[in-house]
């Protein structure tokens, strides 16, 4: 029996609906600036509040229509994502703008949870050369918390300012140190990871951390023709966290020594200077150090100094970038400035 063609109409549907979700990310993307631009010397209004609800309801709406038709790309979900972060990054512009007021005592909270998502970023592409696209189960509660949490505040016109905050920074706090660790466990880049556990099952801890695995008995530097002399002084800079350490009392002393004991251990067996080899051994250290400075940094990012700490992340950053591409040279003053730069902001902040 002849096999039966499909009708041209049929043909023309679905050749529309394969692009409505993308439609709906873009509609997104361009939603947000639109909505600034709109709404900069206005106050947010009902009018406002209804294109904020259709642009939150397109985020689950893409997703859903990509999975329900079978569209799922790659370009889809990073098209999302970036969606999402124009938009609600616009959101946070407009709040700033219409309740800086209101929100002047969650500051601290916003910049933190900034600053954590733009750290996840540059871990991403210092690693794997492209943002991060995970569509994590944090993700998609921070996107909720979003969503409710803007809509709270402009449809109460501010009254609830730090109610709101708490509720859409504290799931991305969370979010942005959970999608980090799925950057360190990861060794290639890799779409839709919806947890840790995911992450791991993975089974690809194949080499450390941004390196190319090395023999058990060299150190990472060894092929760079870096004298000991500079190993040395880059290790001296963990002092700084030392002397942190000893003008903080209680608990902030006891995080920022472990900190220093940690990273002083892990630089040591990554620069050859200690009798533990290899990249078994410096990948494990590598994690304890990001798990220790990740802990402190967001216990003293409510009152750490903004430009400093600002200045200390984008080092941090390119001390990431530098590694990974194995130019030790310039990792070396980039961590170096680093290590003594976030060891002042905490002994201010804590």
């Amino acid at each position: 029996m002849p096999k039966q063609m499909p009708h041209p109409a049929d043909r023309g549907s679905r050749s529309a609906l394969r692009h409505l979700p993308n439609a709906l990310s873009l509609f997104r993307l361009a939603c947000g600036p639109m909505l600034v631009a709109a709404y900069w010397e206005t106050r947010p209004d009902i009018t406002f509040c209804a294109m904020f609800v259709l642009g939150g309801l397109s985020d689950g709406a893409d997703g859903y229509l990509a999975r329900r038709l079978d569209l799922c790309s790659v370009f889809g979900a990073e098209l999302d994502g970036r969606a999402d972060t124009a938009f609600y990054s616009a959101m946070v512009v407009v709040s700033l703008r219409w309740y800086a007021t209101e929100l002047r005592h969650q500051l601290p909270l916003i910049l933190a949870t900034v600053l954590s998502h733009l750290l996840q970023w540059a871990v991403a592409y210092a690693k794997f050369g492209r943002l991060a696209a995970y569509h994590s189960v944090t993700g998609k509660l921070w996107g909720c918390s979003l969503f409710f949490g803007c809509f709270y505040l402009f449809a109460s016109d501010g009254r609830h300012a730090a109610r709101c905050a708490w509720l859409t920074c504290a799931p991305g706090l969370i979010n942005n140190a959970h999608e980090i660790s799925i950057s360190c466990v990861l060794d290639e880049w890799t779409p839709e990871v919806r947890h840790i556990g995911h992450a791991l099952r993975q089974q690809r801890l194949r080499r450390p951390f941004g390196f190319v695995a090395t023999p058990a008995t060299v150190c990472e530097w060894a092929p760079t023709g870096l004298g000991r002399s500079a190993r040395f002084v880059f290790l001296a800079t963990n002092v700084a966290y030392v002397v942190a350490a000893w003008s903080l009392q209680g608990w902030p002393r006891l995080g920022v020594g472990a900190l220093a004991a940690v990273s002083t251990i892990f630089h040591s067996v990554q620069t050859g200077c200690c009798c533990l080899r290899g990249p078994l051994w410096t990948h494990r250290l590598s994690r304890c150090d990001i798990a220790l400075a990740s802990a402190v940094g967001a216990a003293a990012a409510r009152s750490a100094p903004v430009w400093p700490a600002a200045t200390a992340f984008v080092l941090f950053a390119v001390a990431i970038a530098c590694r990974k591409r194995r130019r030790y040279n310039s990792y070396l003053v980039t961590h170096g400035l680093w290590h003594l730069l976030s060891a002042w902001v905490l002994s201010e902040a804590l």
